[in-house]
């Protein structure tokens, strides 16, 4: 095999890659909503990748907000996965008492 039919060949294979990656990224499930309590509060939540996957349910500690785990809503390792992520009560979009 030459050089250039290498080339050409990896080429190919990087492009089709590429398209792959593209399709997977553009079929992307991302949702932003509020959840609102009897009492009032309103809890923001954010899900990405598969709705009916297995769920993983994100939650930040006391200094942290939904965007500690933006990471992990956006990397197409976790995708086949019903990613969920949440504001505690008073953080960021959330709103009532600690």
């Amino acid at each position: 095999m030459t050089v250039t039919l290498f080339a050409r060949h990896l080429f190919i294979v990087l492009v089709a890659s590429l398209m792959a990656s593209a399709a997977l990224a553009a079929a992307a499930f991302h949702k932003t909503y509020t959840v609102t309590s009897a009492d009032g509060v309103r809890i923001a939540a954010q899900e990405a990748g598969r709705p009916d996957g297995p769920p993983i349910i994100f939650s930040h500690g006391l200094l942290g907000s939904h965007l500690n785990w933006s990471g992990q809503l956006e990397s197409p390792h976790l995708q086949g996965y019903r990613l969920i992520d949440r504001d505690l009560a008073a953080f960021v979009a959330s709103t009532g008492a600690h």
